[in-house]
């Protein structure tokens, strides 16, 4: 007997053992390390799409969050650090892993989001700069090109569609930032030469327009338009056949006069500016995504005020009742909102000044919520509470969550990007921003960011009488 127990004494030390060699395996990384295994971290979360902002085997911001979303999505405790557990999770996933969807991206129905590994192996050998700045809401085969290659060197644009979003400004801004350029989220040469040259890919020695798959046809001067199809902005300094386009455009609507010559200078400058003023859009000579939207309505024979309506409408009863002062209150998007949201949830949303209201869809969350009125009568009162006019200014709001709390937040009324809900009187989603500390904005999203946290601090001193304390 005497025997017996010691054998299954020694037995269980020796599993003990061998179990602790086994989860000892792995050295424990954290924020403030470097070296090689950091490198090597950092190589693994990128090829299953999480985004370290660079591989330079320096343990920074960047590798935390992404090691905070690995553990996110494999189901492992959530601290940032990666330990054994992680580790061993980590380098035993597989490469066909997703990352739980990215800031900046939007969690539509039937899209899939790619990750910057698999983009990397289809990446171009030669490409041919564009004539003018890629940016947000650019939408081009050469922003393609720029998403493969960013993909490539681990700053991740949440897929490689062709489309500019606010996962690729992102990227562009972690790019430039890693290089010590001009950080604005703008793909200008500096940015694609410098891209391209890290990757090894060869620039053609004449830049043309891009491709856009779309406006890529040569038009017949003489023949009037039946469509027109908004591509990236284009101003002076812009050529090539998208320019052309939308000469003939604005010749047709009777904004201008000048020749057909396929560039972007100073007369077409004036009649974009023409129609801008006509049309209240905030007028700067500049053909943007809403210009362009518009141009594709007018041409189309549509009714230009769907989404960019000046007459205001009138108020409709609310279906849900609006906040007290005593109710309100300001709710930290990292700390409090974001992890209680779910894609499909609604928010009841109240506009203190012009006293309207209209219910929202989640459908993604990353540095911000976006989300798409339910219905055309929450698209009207959107509108009512911007006066009906179409702008990316902020307006403060408050936001009803699904647990019932309600909390300052703002927002603007300009439709961009994908759409899930197709009868609502709104092309696309909106953005609604939650408060986050000032320093986390200004470095993360200095420039529209920092507008909406404005918005939101103002917002609360005129609710509370005092001024927002940031945290220490």
């Amino acid at each position: 007997m005497f025997k017996k127990t010691r054998f299954l004494a020694l037995l269980v030390l020796i599993i003990f053992l061998q179990t602790s060699v086994s989860h000892a395996a792995y050295a424990t990384l954290r924020y403030g390390d470097s070296g090689e295994d950091v490198k090597s971290l950092q190589q693994k979360l990128v090829s299953l799409g999480f985004n370290t902002n660079g591989i330079d085997g320096k343990y920074g911001n960047g590798t935390k969050k992404a090691v905070y979303n690995f553990q996110r999505a494999t189901g492992l405790y959530k601290d940032g650090i990666a330990g054994n557990a992680t580790l061993t999770k980590l380098y035993g996933a597989n490469n066909n892993s997703k990352p739980p969807v990215a800031e900046g991206t939007v969690d539509y129905q039937n899209v899939s989001i790619t990750p910057g590994s698999q983009a990397s192996n289809n990446l171009p050998t030669v490409v041919t700069l564009p004539s003018e700045t890629l940016e947000y809401g650019s939408v081009n085969s050469s922003v393609k090109d720029m998403q493969l290659a960013l993909n490539s060197l681990g700053f991740n644009t949440n897929g490689a569609d062709g489309k500019f979003g606010r996962g690729t400004e992102k990227a562009v801004k972690a790019f430039q930032n890693k290089n010590k350029l001009k950080v604005d989220g703008k793909a200008g040469r500096q940015t694609l030469n410098l891209l391209y040259k890290l990757c090894g890919i060869k620039i053609s020695s004449a830049p043309t327009a891009p491709n856009t798959n779309v406006n890529n046809t040569t038009p017949d001067t003489n023949t009037a338009i039946t469509s027109y199809t908004p591509v990236g902005t284009l101003r002076i300094g812009s050529s090539g056949n998208n320019v052309k386009l939308l000469q003939l455009a604005l010749k047709q609507l009777g904004f201008y006069s000048g020749s057909i010559n396929s560039k972007y200078d100073k007369n077409t400058s004036n009649a974009v500016l023409a129609l801008q003023k006509k049309y209240n859009l905030d007028a700067d000579g500049v053909a943007g995504a809403m210009t362009q939207r518009l141009i594709q309505k007018l041409i189309a024979g549509e009714n230009p005020n769907t989404n960019t309506n000046t007459n205001v409408t009138s108020p409709v009863t609310l279906s849900f009742a609006p906040p007290t002062n005593k109710q309100v209150q300001l709710l930290h998007w990292f700390n409090d909102v974001k992890g209680k949201l779910k894609y499909g949830n609604t928010l009841n949303v109240y506009e203190p000044v012009s006293g309207a209201g209209w219910k929202l869809k989640v459908v993604a969350r990353g540095s911000h919520c976006d989300a798409e009125p339910l219905t055309a009568t929450d698209t009207q009162e959107l509108f009512r509470a911007f006066g009906g006019k179409e702008t990316w200014t902020p307006k403060a709001v408050y936001v009803q969550l699904p647990d019932g709390r309600w909390t300052i937040a703002a927002t603007h009324n300009v439709a961009h990007g994908g759409q899930s809900i197709k009868d609502n009187n709104f092309n696309g989603h909106l953005c609604v921003h939650f408060l986050r500390d000032m320093e986390e904005t200004k470095k993360n999203d200095p420039n529209y960011g920092v507008t909406n946290q404005n918005t939101i601090r103002k917002a609360y001193k005129k609710l509370t009488g005092n001024e927002y304390q940031e945290s220490k």
